[in-house]
């Protein structure tokens, strides 16, 4: 089961400030400044952030979590959940920053957002983007009549004004001291198609509605990282939108949501692939399985919604047989069923991930490995290369983990066939449990 609540990472109560304001006042780009990162999806169209995206920031060695909230004031169908979803941020926030656009002024929706804020009696902290002329500056005068006396100026795409803000947050919440190093999390990714629950796994994980979810395709349009600990490990879980096959997708705006979710396998650990238990495993994926593979990570399948089958335990098994049966390449791929709605399997699949991660960034030494080497050559040698000549096996040595690399020492690399780095990857994975995690093998010429 899940822990609850999110906890912090230091003994020292982290700040939670918040990024809170009307749609398309720029409060991505801020976030996406301050974080020095691209996680929060940047575009024109009104309504993108839906989900809140946070991230944990380190300024001159205090630390402090920053959440990029959905705009307040949309017609969209999932608006009252987004605005919702914000309001529980702010009211668990230490601040607010409130953005305004520069360019447009003040406007109702402003002051509508300002007063529902204010009434909350949450410390606020006005901040005016897109501030990036002469012209546009005298327009702030505006705000000093709607009752706003103190405000930063910034241009977030332009990166001035942010060491003035930045100089404000610290004044105002006394972060403590401290650092989350990348290393020390455990980086997951789930992915799959649209509506097979992806974010409401991950809520039922981390124990809070954090994600919007909803019967809507494409409701989760960005990808949303959650640093928060589980069972003692640290973890960082980054939700994806759906990913649909290319004709059908209809939108830029999905294409580009697509396109981010590929782009975040790369930076994860492990892949979970959530799929809809009574739909079974689809072509699209099969391609996300390929992708996972070919970018090196290391891949749990989760098959959710189980609380709608008669009888979970039994499906489990025969899954397990009719997937080693159908797709034999997924013969030793994790699999785990849960459901998001009950709970049921978070804690066969809290064990899975701890396993498959250890398996992933495990180091076999030298000696180890060149022992088993021998006795692989021994049991099966390579056959003759071009013109009857032997190829020859030196040494092995492991270079890398996540995911484990291993570097083949020979005489003649390019003779080496595919069949046989196929044996020795499996002979690899037999001897050292390296089932369920992505083996690579390099081979590197040597003289006679």
């Amino acid at each position: 089961m899940a822990t609850g609540n999110r906890e912090r990472m230091v003994e020292k109560k982290i700040p939670l400030i918040v990024l809170a304001g009307r749609q398309n006042v720029g409060k991505s780009s801020i976030f996406n400044a301050i974080t020095s990162s691209r996680k929060a999806l940047v575009d024109d169209t009104p309504g993108v952030t839906r989900d809140p995206i946070s991230s944990y920031v380190t300024v001159e060695g205090r630390i402090f979590e920053l959440v990029d909230l959905g705009g307040f004031g949309g017609r969209d169908i999932l608006q009252e959940k987004v605005e919702n979803t914000g309001l529980d941020y702010i009211k668990k926030s230490d601040l607010v920053i409130l953005v305004f656009d520069g360019k447009e002024g003040l406007t109702p929706t402003d002051i509508e957002i300002l007063n529902r804020i204010r009434k909350l009696g949450k410390p606020l902290l006005p901040v005016i983007n897109k501030v990036d002329n002469k012209k546009i500056r005298k327009n702030t005068l505006e705000f000093f009549e709607a009752g706003i006396p103190e405000f930063i100026t910034i241009s977030a795409i332009h990166r001035t004004g942010l060491d003035e803000l930045l100089d404000r947050i610290i004044k105002l919440t006394n972060p403590p001291e401290g650092k989350i190093e990348e290393e020390e999390k455990i980086k997951i990714s789930f992915v799959g198609r649209p509506n097979v629950g992806k974010s409401s796994l991950i809520n039922r994980i981390i124990g809070e509605d954090h994600l919007i979810t909803s019967e809507v395709p494409g409701t989760t349009r960005d990808t949303i990282d959650i640093s928060f600990i589980w069972k003692g490990k640290l973890f960082t879980i980054i939700d994806t939108p759906g990913v649909r096959r290319r004709t059908k997708i209809d939108t830029r705006l999905e294409r580009k949501s697509s396109l981010r979710s590929i782009d975040t396998i790369e930076r994860s650990d492990i892949v979970i692939l959530v799929i809809d238990s009574y739909e079974g495993i689809t072509m699209q994926d099969l391609r996300l399985l390929s992708l996972a593979e070919r970018r090196g990570r290391a891949v749990i399948l989760a098959l959710n919604k189980v609380d709608l089958l008669p009888d979970p335990v039994k499906f489990e098994k025969d899954a397990r047989r009719y997937i080693d049966f159908r797709y034999p390449f997924l013969k030793h791929t994790p699999i785990v069923v849960v459901s998001a709605r009950t709970g049921y399997g978070l804690g066969h699949l809290h064990k899975t991930i701890l396993t498959t991660h250890e398996k992933f960034r495990k180091r076999i030494t030298t000696g180890q490995l060149n022992r088993f080497f021998r006795e692989v050559i021994e049991h099966h040698g390579h056959p003759l290369g071009k013109g009857f000549k032997p190829v020859k096996f030196y040494y092995i040595t492991q270079i890398e983990t996540a995911p484990p690399t291993f570097v083949l020492f020979t005489n003649r690399p390019d003779e080496v066939s595919e069949n046989y780095i196929k044996y020795v990857k499996n002979r690899l994975k037999e001897e050292f449990d390296f089932f369920g995690v992505p083996v690579r093998i390099l081979l590197k010429k040597r003289g006679e």
